[in-house]
């Protein structure tokens, strides 16, 4: 039973530490004492955090936080939009194919700003076609197509903004990037070393050596090379009746005027190459075709061969 002291008595101590340290073997508090020396010990050459260490982490943690800050701020480009919002656009495309021993890389910003755009400006402002010429690779022969290509008289189109956003890209002997012309066309310009950066004026304009109509009309055996927007289609007609051994394209002419379908040997290399396996449904590529034999319609060709992509001839440079 437990004995409450009464009011003024004085109470005794719960435990009697002579008692308790009786009780214990003295190897027993020898050993106590030396684990309170080595705590003591331990404590007291325990020091505080490395000053070194503890810089480098408030630095680190400093540098990510610009990093962070640079990334939502950094500007992503700009002058791509025309002002009203409208105008033709053609399709972001992979640009020319490049020639097997190269691979395209992109150019800088200040390359495009210091050295190409103002020949790109100069010659689409240009007041006339002569004017114009000086500014292209091949002048002379591309004065002659310039003045047949545009018969029907000539207005300089102007530069509205260089697409900064958009692909810039350049070979050993090409450069090529997306502007807004002052009508708020979108297009891929080219340009090629022919004593200088000039303009591509071919691949601007999609010419060819035979116009469409006169193609039509004609319907030459012997292979033609064309600069057109294709697109993959299912028309299967006279002597191009069997799905199974054709694939086909509808081919359309630069300026959206004229049209014919296309057809390549199903199992061939060439229908690989045309099927649009990213899901880009148009291309702007270069290619030869012919007409069969008696061919019984004037829009339907086979294709010969795939040239190369976006309109820059590579086996037609300067």
């Amino acid at each position: 039973m437990l004995r409450l002291p009464a009011p003024g008595e004085e109470t005794p101590p719960l435990v009697v530490e002579g008692a308790a340290k009786r009780g214990r073997s003295h190897s027993a508090m020898r050993r106590e004492h030396r684990a309170e020396e080595i705590f003591d010990e331990t404590f007291a050459n325990k020091t505080g955090p490395d000053p070194i260490f503890f810089r480098m982490l408030i630095a680190a943690v400093v540098t990510l936080a610009i990093a962070l800050t640079a990334g939502l701020f950094w500007p992503r480009g700009g002058g791509d939009v025309g002002v009203d919002g409208t105008g033709t656009d053609e399709p972001s495309l992979p640009l020319a194919e490049p020639e097997a021993d190269e691979e395209p890389e992109v150019i800088s910003v200040a390359m495009v700003r210091d050295e190409l755009e103002p020949i790109v400006r100069s010659f689409l402002e240009a007041p006339d076609l002569e004017t114009a010429a000086r500014w292209t690779a091949r002048p002379g022969r591309t004065l002659e197509r310039m003045k047949e290509h545009h018969r029907d008289g000539y207005t300089p189109p102007g530069l509205g903004a260089v697409l900064w956003n958009q692909s810039m890209s350049r070979g050993r002997d090409w450069a090529s990037f997306r502007v807004e012309t002052g009508d708020y066309e979108r297009k891929t310009v080219f340009l090629v070393k022919d004593e200088g950066w000039k303009v591509d004026w071919e691949s601007w304009v999609g010419w060819s050596p035979m116009s469409w109509e006169t193609m039509k009309e004609e319907r030459p055996t012997e292979p033609v090379r064309v600069r057109a927007l294709v697109r993959p289609v299912e028309y299967y007609n006279f002597g191009f009746s069997s799905e199974t051994e054709w694939a086909a394209c509808m081919l359309v002419a630069p300026d959206g005027e004229s049209s014919i379908y296309g057809y390549v040997p199903r199992t061939s290399d060439r229908a690989s190459r045309l099927t649009f396996l990213d899901g880009t449904t148009e291309r702007r590529l270069i290619l030869d075709i012919r007409y069969p034999e008696n061919a019984p319609a004037g829009n339907q060709v086979i294709i010969d061969a795939v040239i190369g992509e976006d309109w820059l001839d590579t086996e037609d440079m300067p």
